[in-house]
């Protein structure tokens, strides 16, 4: 099986060894696991800004 990983320009990369999309054959059995964090182009997390 093909899986296939995508990071596409113009966002910030990401900051471990995972990718922002993967795609798989129609066929493929699937797992969806989340979890991210949202930064800014320079690649810094922004602070909170509900205080």
């Amino acid at each position: 099986m093909s899986i296939r990983l995508h990071n596409p320009a113009g966002i910030p990369p990401p900051f471990s060894c995972y990718s922002h999309s993967a795609s798989a054959p129609a066929d493929a059995r699937w797992l969806h696991m989340s979890g991210q964090v949202g930064v800014t182009l320079e690649g810094t997390v922004p602070g909170d800004s509900s205080t």
